[in-house]
């Protein structure tokens, strides 16, 4: 079959997924969504399975959008594909949180794991709802994981931190899956899901491992590849493209640290690192006389509580004044979460006064 590979891609809008029941409709494709019997969703694909016909590579590649499924038949969710069929998946992230609230497999008296007599299988990881067959590498997810059942892991089913189920091998063991990693502060989830080995129907004991599993200042610390010695990316630096290329040992240097309190991104053909982090400017130095009213007016990109075309993340607002200033020169921010907030200039100042806020 094709070949198809998916390079330096992204998307940051959230995805909703709804199917009332297992069997309708019999094939639709949309982007970030793929159904079959089966529900996929994920942030920038919903499935590359065998049925689409030979392989799926992507490559430096991450969606930032929350994903929401909601299913009376089998679903699988993750933040960046709903399911990995075949290929490589190399250098993505995804960062948007992932509720599931498909069908899982309970019995009508309750949760057990042995009665089959419902095995809709739906599983939810911050990266991936499942992999079957091909390999996850140097990537890593934050997003927060739900379901409607919590955490569980049965016959068919699983949740994980970074990816629910991985089927294509002992998920306490997961042979197909590389220095990859998710925030098990922020995920909610100190574990990868069960992987079900081919033929089994029965969860096995144990069927949860940590293996991959990192704080949030064990994943942001980094500021370069090999710096802290022995930091989880120490191997994410490669050839991406297959040139001889002008970076180690030709390799593309596709990721970006930042400073020791952010998150790795990444930089390569047209992924630039400004559209994946925020910034914000607190305006212009403003003159103001003692008892009049000052505005500070922040700039940037979107709408407090609304995505950003080209980071996805959320903003909020929140000024401070800096320092310590004493009681005299001290003031009461209204509208302090907002982008425009205001106080009013101290009075019964003797002298030109500096006051500074963020």
């Amino acid at each position: 079959g094709t070949t198809i590979t998916i390079s330096a891609s992204y998307a940051t809008c959230a995805v909703n997924y709804t199917m009332p029941l297992a069997d309708s409709p019999p094939l639709a494709v949309f982007p970030g969504v793929r159904d079959s019997n089966s529900g996929f969703a994920g942030g920038l694909m919903g499935a590359s399975v065998g049925s689409l016909g030979g392989l799926v590579n992507i490559d430096t590649s991450y969606a930032t959008g929350d994903i929401t499924c909601s299913d009376l038949g089998k679903v699988n969710c993750g933040g960046l594909m709903g399911e990995a069929g075949g290929g490589t998946i190399r250098s993505t992230y995804a960062t948007g949180n992932v509720d599931n609230q498909g069908f899982f497999p309970f019995t009508q008296s309750g949760n057990n794991c042995d009665n089959q007599q419902f095995h809709y299988p739906s599983h939810a990881g911050a990266l991936l709802g499942r992999i079957t067959v091909g390999t996850l590498v140097d990537s890593y997810a934050t997003g927060r994981v739900s379901t409607r059942y919590g955490n569980i892991v049965c016959p068919y089913t699983a949740v994980g931190g970074l990816v629910g189920n991985s089927s294509g091998g002992d998920a306490r063991t997961p042979g197909n899956i590389t220095n990859s990693y998710w925030d098990s502060d922020t995920t909610g989830i100190g574990f990868i899901g069960w992987g079900r080995p081919s033929g089994t129907f029965s969860a096995p004991t144990g069927g949860r491992t940590t293996t991959g599993a990192q704080t949030t200042t064990a994943l942001q610390s980094p500021t370069a590849y090999a710096t802290p010695s022995g930091n989880p990316y120490a191997a994410w630096n490669w050839n991406v493209d297959g040139n001889s290329g002008t970076g180690v040992s030709g390799n593309d240097n596709p990721w970006h640290f930042g400073t020791s309190s952010e998150y790795p991104v990444l930089q390569y053909r047209d992924i630039t690192v400004g559209q994946q982090r925020l910034t914000a400017e607190a305006g212009d130095s403003q003159q103001a006389f003692s008892g009049q009213p000052v505005t500070l007016t922040g700039s940037g990109a979107g709408v407090p509580g609304f995505m950003t075309l080209d980071t996805g993340e959320r903003l909020t607002y929140a000024w401070t004044q800096t320092g310590s200033p004493p009681a005299a020169q001290r003031v009461t921010l209204s509208g302090a979460s907002t982008a425009r907030a205001t106080f009013t200039a101290p009075t019964g100042l003797t002298e030109d006064t500096t006051l500074e806020f963020t």
